[in-house]
């Protein structure tokens, strides 16, 4: 039997554990061996892949340059949607969008198959996300300033993007917090 993957997918070590522990059972081209028996199923032969990350951070852009300066609060509780490549939500088994929130440090993750993905950040009304593109691709706002989308980016098994940020423009801020 062989596993075959997508372009960019690695598959997990092989027999790390146990038939009962859902252990991956092909090695690294895919190919397991199975012995058929007339009658019998066999429920134990699977495969794992590496997954990737996605994600980093939400900040309050104080003097509103673009860019995250030291000092710069976390903003906590913003909800980051998971968007595949043609921009739609990604959803989970039970159909439902993936979505997370960022945590009291301004932080979000996702754990992705390989594939290429955007996020999309939601703001409470009355705030608006500071200007784009203005620092390097670790301290800038990558949120499109009317969608609150971000541009797309490729993951490979085993890749981490921890680049894709938000900064909230300080005057909006009034009205909601």
């Amino acid at each position: 039997m062989q596993f075959e993957t997508l372009a960019g997918m690695t598959l997990v070590g092989a027999n790390q554990g146990t038939d009962d522990t859902l252990d991956s059972d092909p090695s690294g081209d895919g190919k397991v061996a199975v012995t058929v028996v007339s009658g019998v199923g066999n429920q134990t032969v699977d495969a794992g892949v590496v997954p990737a990350k996605l994600g980093d951070y939400v900040w309050l852009d104080t003097n509103g340059d673009g860019k995250q300066d030291a000092g710069e609060p976390p903003v906590a509780g913003i909800t980051v949607a998971l968007l595949d490549k043609a921009g739609a939500p990604v959803l989970d088994v039970a159909g439902n969008a993936v979505t997370t929130l960022t945590d009291a440090a301004g932080k979000y993750q996702f754990v992705v198959l390989p594939g290429e993905y955007s996020v999309k950040f939601t703001l409470p009304t009355g705030a608006a996300f500071t200007q784009a593109a203005q620092g390097t691709a670790e301290q800038d706002s990558n949120a499109d300033t009317t969608t609150g989308s971000t541009a797309s980016v490729t993951l490979a098994s085993g890749a981490s993007d921890q680049t894709l940020d938000a900064g909230l423009a300080r005057h909006a801020l009034a009205v909601w917090c």
